[in-house]
């Protein structure tokens, strides 16, 4: 259990004073991991059929919304996901699945 101490000046500035000796750092969260993005890495493409995949068992098709990232292009050969400004292309390569 960590303390907080807050002191609010006039300028609008904050400052937090924080008590080292009570943060416990096995309890503080990654800053950097986003659910949404480790979601679609882990995306399982089992198949691509004309303007249809297949991923963990649910059919898509373009315009689709997978976790948040839509599809963008399907092609014999790969799929492309768009997630806020970033492009994902999940492919097959001698029937193996490739993340790009």
């Amino acid at each position: 259990m960590s303390k907080f101490g807050v002191l609010i000046l006039t300028s609008n500035l904050l400052f937090i004073n924080l008590i080292a000796s009570d943060i416990n750092i096995s309890n503080l969260k990654n800053p950097f991991f986003i659910p949404t993005l480790h979601k679609i890495r882990n995306l399982k493409l089992q198949a691509i059929f004309l303007d249809k995949v297949k991923i963990d068992g649910i059919w898509y098709k373009k315009d689709d919304f997978i976790y948040g990232a839509k599809i963008i292009n399907i092609n014999n050969f790969e799929l492309c996901l768009k997630y806020n400004q970033e492009i994902f292309k999940i492919s097959l390569v001698n029937d193996k699945i490739n993340i790009n």
